[in-house]
């Protein structure tokens, strides 16, 4: 899943060496969840497969992602560019294909 690493972590640019310096977000929101959906094989088998994290949650867990690739790095083309892809595999112990943790049901 493609993201925006701003959205889930503080990232500072350093204008002397133009390395991307990022610290995790604190700013969580009570209440508020993400659903991503990886709709990889639905094509082939109906089905896909959702991930519910809180906003903690996704801003620890994302964000130490972003941190882990890209802190201390120079971005290529664009020093502020915040692309970047997150794997199912990152997000794997969050899967909640009832998506059970909205307790919409």
């Amino acid at each position: 899943m493609r993201m925006h690493g701003r959205d889930f972590a503080n990232i500072h640019v350093d204008e002397l060496t133009h390395e991307q310096r990022v610290g995790l977000r604190t700013d969580f929101r009570d209440e508020f969840y993400y659903v991503f959906v990886d709709s990889v094989e639905f094509e082939q088998t109906g089905e896909a497969s959702f991930y519910v994290l809180s906003d903690r949650e996704a801003k620890e867990t994302i964000g130490r992602v972003y941190k882990s690739h890209l802190d201390g790095k120079r971005r290529s083309r664009n020093e502020n560019s915040d692309d970047f892809w997150v794997y199912p595999a990152d997000l794997a112990r969050f899967t909640d294909n009832h998506l059970e943790r909205l307790g919409l049901r």
